[in-house]
């Protein structure tokens, strides 16, 4: 079973003790998230083709049966046809789930956006733990001095003399 918006949002957090889950898991967490957008897309785009249907039926209704919705059967104008139209409980209803689906359709891409940083920073962090950024002072120092010393050993080791003994 999928997890909900929130569930997900609260796993952004970078668990820097745990890089190697982090990126391990992170592929899996942003195809859920992935998916869980397009479902989200499909379900708003289903709301906006079901607004357009109300009303393109409620201009119907009102334009055969105007006196039903207020308007008289002689005063029937392009105004009053679409001030009955959008103020129709079945069309505001129509408008006011397209509108939640839409923000729920950004919502799941915006989590789909921070979900790759999150995968984006959580590789840099590991590659500055690679490269012993977060060291000590003291290990760096010892670690410089150490590949130091092993370079002047490997150059001593190369060396020819100039006359021969």
């Amino acid at each position: 079973m999928r997890q909900s918006y929130e569930e997900y949002k609260a796993r952004l957090k970078i668990d820097a003790d745990n890089l190697d889950q982090e990126l391990i898991t992170g592929q899996f967490d942003l195809q859920e998230i992935v998916e869980a957008a397009i479902e989200a897309e499909f379900a708003r785009d289903a709301a906006s083709q079901e607004t357009k249907y109300a009303y393109a039926d409620l201009d119907m209704q009102v334009r055969t049966e105007p006196v039903r919705f207020g308007i008289d059967a002689g005063k029937v104008t392009e105004a009053r046809v679409a001030a009955a139209v959008v103020s129709h409980s079945r069309h505001k209803q129509a408008v006011d789930d397209f509108e939640q689906k839409k923000r729920n359709a950004l919502l799941w891409r915006g989590l789909v956006d921070s979900l790759q940083r999150k995968t984006s920073a959580s590789r840099n962090l590991a590659d500055l733990y690679m490269t012993g950024f977060f060291a000590p002072t003291s290990h760096t120092r010892r670690l410089s001095d150490y590949q130091a010393q092993q370079g002047r050993q490997a150059m001593a080791s190369k060396r020819v003399p100039l006359s021969p003994k």
